[in-house]
């Protein structure tokens, strides 16, 4: 679109009134005041900003979504190494459990067996996948 000229004939100075107001926010460059014949005058160069305006708040959302995503991808490995922890933990604690002498064997709240060692697979005769979940209650 090509820019347009207007001219404004004003009576007090532009600053502060709507007009100037609203061609400061929405319209590309400066009004400028000149003397058109004997009467003080505006000249305003309008260009539609209109396209500069989408891609400005298409280049804010590209921005949002990439810091989006690289906050994303941070959290993911935190939650990698955390859970790769968490499995060398309880690898740790199973070589522990099952390498003892004693006889352990551990029941959740309901009564069933969740942990049944090597050791009490030997007193008892019964292997862990026999006795898992079984309820020493009944």
């Amino acid at each position: 679109m090509q820019p347009v000229t207007l001219l404004l004939q004003v009576q007090d100075k532009p600053k502060g009134s709507p007009l100037t107001d609203w061609i400061k926010k929405f319209v590309k460059g400066k009004p400028s005041v000149f003397h058109y014949g004997n009467k003080k005058a505006i000249q305003v160069v309008f260009n539609d900003i209109t396209l500069e305006k989408e891609l400005l708040k298409e280049q804010i959302r590209a921005t949002i979504a990439e810091e989006s995503n690289k906050k994303l991808k941070e959290e993911i490995n935190n939650r990698k190494k955390i859970e790769k922890k968490l499995i060398e933990n309880q690898k740790y604690t199973q070589n522990i459990i099952n390498s003892s002498l004693d006889i352990i064997c551990t029941v959740d709240k309901e009564g069933n067996i969740i942990e049944f060692n090597y050791a009490a697979e030997k007193a008892f005769g019964y292997t862990f996948k026999e006795i898992y979940g079984t309820n020493i209650k009944k």
